[in-house]
């Protein structure tokens, strides 16, 4: 069991795909015509559909592919495959009704609403499936069933990076049978992981232990040390990965451009086009004031409970840098109490913080504080999603010691961000939390926040704070 199963899951989610679809319009079927809601002016025959499923799945399974939902990654975020399979089912049903209709002119007329019930019935279905399959994967990469077993390249911050990672998502199916580097620091022993000695041993250790990944976290890794790496390397059957140090991250962000046949290298800029900016102001509004009015009563005796629950303000201001480093008034909810902020010598809160008040406690394990910072959405402060907004006093230490930590303050500080749904949340190296906020930035879009407000929503239930 220990071998690599993902030759099974390719034809199993194939099989599972075409039932879930077929789910679908069965049910569909059912829900239109057996129960007649709404009542059906006329009755139609169940075989009648038979020809719009095959046609469904073709199609769904066929965008599917296309979408890369048949790759066997050792790990999909469930946002992912819901955002994929949504484009899937509405393209396909598109090439499904016109393939019907352009080949069938004169043929049975559909039941549109029944053919509305069969698209969110399939997206449900589908999305629902691929999940459970990915649940029960990670379980059994859990129990070190069907794991791949992964050698390291290198030591130092990389290498830790990529320690605690794995160590925290077990689920991802990665069995790390060691460290080599030619030259380990003395941090070496930190890491759960044993050193198997030098660089030249990795084709020995590749053999010994039937490594089918590499991860490559040398520090300033160039060209000539990968391509000696990928001489120690079988040709076949192992994988080979590169973890960016900070430096490789900011030398990615160079582009090659040319002034009529003059090279240059141009530092791409972090900052959101015009209208990017303009796409991402009406997503926030449009979510901001939906939600509010939306949750303005539940809102409201959470306000309540807080008053009653302690002495003190409804609602926690504090100042925050936002875009351009200039600073805004944050706004959450109180979570403890009154003024006993930073009496102790800190100002941020740790596990079990006998500051918390009781409501605050529960406000702070599912994020209900920080919805009030939706007011700040609304008025141009802040963003659902982008860097987090950190205090002045942090944010001129950050300056000075992470290079182009400023740079992340060229967008508006976000509710949400990459960084955080990643698990940089809380005491973490403020160049590992830069390096995604930089990343979000140069490769936003809208389908990039929708993706991180659903791991968020999910992490909410999933990882509560403290």
């Amino acid at each position: 069991m220990r071998k690599d199963l993902t030759f099974l899951f390719v034809p199993l989610w194939f099989a599972l795909d075409a039932l879930a679809v077929a789910l679908a319009v069965l049910l569909a079927y059912h829900v239109r015509f057996t129960l007649g809601w709404p009542p059906p002016e006329e009755s139609h025959a169940i075989d009648v559909y038979y020809r719009l499923g095959l046609l469904l799945t073709a199609a769904y399974v066929g965008i599917m592919v296309l979408n890369g939902l048949y790759r066997t990654q050792r790990h999909v975020p469930s946002e992912e495959y819901f955002l994929k399979i949504i484009a899937a089912v509405a393209l396909g049903t598109i090439v499904a009704v016109g393939i019907s209709t352009f080949f069938w002119r004169e043929g049975f007329v559909y039941s549109r609403l029944l053919l509305g019930y069969a698209v969110v019935l399939s997206t449900f279905f589908l999305t629902f499936e691929r999940v459970a399959f990915s649940l029960i994967r990670g379980r059994l990469h859990q129990r070190n069933m069907g794991t791949v077993r992964t050698v390291i390249v290198g030591h130092g911050a990389g290498s830790e990076f990529v320690h605690d990672h794995l160590r925290r998502l077990p689920q991802l199916g990665y069995e790390v049978v060691g460290i080599l580097d030619d030259n380990p620091d003395d941090n070496a022993l930190r890491l759960n992981y044993p050193l198997l000695g030098r660089l030249d041993l990795l084709p020995n250790v590749i053999r010994e232990h039937d490594v089918k990944e590499v991860i490559i976290t040398l520090p300033e890794l160039n060209s000539k040390d990968l391509l000696h790496i990928l001489d120690l390397c079988p040709t076949e059957n192992v994988r080979i990965r590169v973890h960016p140090d900070l430096f490789q991250f900011l030398v990615s962000t160079v582009q090659v451009d040319e002034i009529s046949g003059l090279p240059l290298l141009t530092v791409k800029e972090p900052r959101l086009a015009a209208w990017h900016r303009v796409a991402k102001r009406t997503m926030d509004v449009l979510v901001a004031a939906f939600t509010l009015v939306a949750l303005s009563g539940p809102l409201l005796v959470v306000a309540l409970l807080i008053r009653i629950d302690s002495a003190g303000p409804t609602f926690f201001i504090q100042e925050r840098v936002g875009r351009d480093g200039k600073a805004f008034p944050i706004i959450k909810f109180r979570t403890m109490v009154d003024n006993n902020s930073g009496k102790d010598g800190r100002d941020w809160t740790v596990v079990d913080d006998p500051r918390r008040t009781r409501i605050g406690k529960f406000l702070r394990r599912f994020s209900i504080d920080e919805l009030p910072n939706l007011i700040n959405v609304l008025l141009g402060h802040m963003s659902l999603v982008g860097p987090r907004a950190e205090q002045p006093q942090y944010v001129r230490q950050f300056s000075v010691e992470i290079p182009r930590y400023m740079e992340r303050h060229r967008e508006k500080a976000g509710m949400t961000g990459w960084a955080q749904v990643n698990g940089l949340r809380g005491d973490v190296p403020i160049d590992q939390r830069t390096q995604y906020d930089l990343y979000y930035i140069e490769n936003w879009s809208i389908f990039f926040d929708v993706r991180i407000l659903l791991r968020t929503i999910i992490a909410v239930f999933k990882d509560p704070a403290y």
